[in-house]
């Protein structure tokens, strides 16, 4: 997080100098006209001036485009590039953002305001060697003890990030960013219940980012309605998307099918390319049986990159929709990519089912049963497999599994009707 001075400081240090009147009798001030702004100059300094004013108003991305223009009307204000690079951060462009820091440090190296904004560059693109230099040559003006536990955190070692940022939080007790970090880490490693304590305090309590965390820590504390409470506050401000697809899941999570639609739809609408916000809603469209428009949001994201999250969204869809054969190949890529899940082995079943091999399908289905055996879906598919293999004890059983997890179901009745025949 970049810190600014206060309001009232900008605007004194950009409020025009007051002339002041010239004594009789004392000389003119030499001007020496070989140093007078050039048009270009001048052009610059509007627009840097003007950068500052969208930056401190978070218009990032005109405020980046400002100061971009300003450098290209004078490339030697070396001074503009940190604060291009503030704003490019803040829009996530880590990588252009690092290459403004490296042009300001070829020339002033030992700015350690600087060569910080560099770092956490390094660490957000995930350039571990060059971090793991840059911190071994670090000292105490780089800020060590925060940047190494941010780096373990991204590195996705929150164990060994909570140290490091426990340590910078009693050096810098009302750092907001340093203590929504060691939240994160806290609840990355279970520690639900300090990580409230940490969010609650004064520093960062009124703070949407603390908010979301605030969400999480309640939620796996097993306090839902607080959860949801917590993210709906923030269905309108600058956490609205990952607040939506948390509570959109919490919804789902018990059963409250529709209304996590609608927030997920909301989400979705608010950012169109927040991956989270879309896998979330084509999701909960394949649970809703609207498969053709989970479809779509997924047909684009199916390539040799797709994470095997999106082709097991994808084969489901593709089930629903009756196309075994490409539901298979989705599937079995999505396995073969690391998914693995009674609901990937559930779908698998079925799509080899479909395909005619039934032997194939009882395997993937009875290791479904294995992996939840709550899951009754996967008791009743089972079953009927089973039975139309002629398999009628090893049907019998489990069907009688699934009357016990789902007596209410619709096909409870038929089930029951089919096993007093026997």
């Amino acid at each position: 997080m970049r810190c600014h001075p206060p309001l009232w400081l900008i605007v004194l240090l950009a409020a025009p100098a007051l002339a002041q009147p010239i004594t009789p009798g004392v000389p003119l001030p030499y001007v020496n006209h070989m140093t007078t702004e050039s048009a270009a100059m001048r052009e610059s300094r509007f627009l840097f001036e003007e950068g500052r004013r969208l930056h401190r108003s978070r218009q990032f991305e005109r405020a980046s485009d400002l100061y971009s223009k300003a450098l290209l009307r004078d490339p030697a204000r070396l001074e503009y590039r940190p604060d291009l690079a503030a704003a490019l951060e803040a829009q996530g462009r880590w990588q252009e953002a690092l290459e403004q820091y490296d042009l300001y440090l070829a020339q002033e190296p030992n700015t350690p305001a600087v060569r910080r904004g560099r770092l956490l560059c390094l660490i957000e693109l995930g350039r571990w060697n060059e971090v793991d230099q840059a911190l071994a040559q670090s000292d105490a003006t780089l800020d060590t003890q925060y940047l190494q536990g941010l780096a373990w955190l991204r590195r996705g070692e929150a164990a060994r990030a909570v140290a490091p940022l426990r340590a910078a939080v009693v050096a810098e007790p009302q750092r907001a960013e340093v203590r929504l970090n060691l939240a994160s880490a806290l609840l990355t490693t279970g520690q639900a219940q300090e990580a409230l304590d940490a969010l609650n305090d004064s520093s960062v309590r009124d703070l949407p980012a603390a908010g979301l965390r605030r969400g999480f820590a309640l939620y796996a504390l097993g306090r839902r309605s607080d959860a949801e409470f917590c993210w709906r506050g923030l269905l309108s401000g600058s956490e609205a998307v990952p607040a939506g697809v948390a509570l959109a899941t919490s919804l789902a999570e018990r059963g409250a099918d529709r209304e996590a639609l609608l927030t997920a739809a909301a989400a979705l609408d608010r950012d169109g390319d927040d991956p989270s916000a879309r896998l979330l809603y084509a999701r909960l469209l394949n649970r809703a049986e609207r498969y053709e428009e989970a479809w779509k949001l997924l047909v684009d994201r199916v390539g040799p990159q797709a994470s095997g999250y999106e082709l097991e969204l994808a084969g489901w869809a593709q089930l629903g929709l009756h196309h075994p054969a490409e539901a298979r190949t989705l599937l079995s890529r999505a396995s073969a990519a690391g998914v693995s899940g009674a609901a990937l082995e559930h779908n698998l079943g079925l799509a080899l089912a479909a395909a005619g091999d039934r032997a194939g399908a009882v395997q993937h289905l009875s290791r479904a049963t294995k992996l939840e055996p709550r899951r009754s879906e996967a008791w009743y598919s089972l079953g009927y497999l089973l039975e139309r293999s002629g398999r009628s004890a090893d049907a019998a059983r489990a069907y009688r599994t699934f009357l016990l997890l789902a007596p209410d179901d619709p096909r409870a009745d038929d089930v029951r009707l089919r096993l007093s025949r026997r």
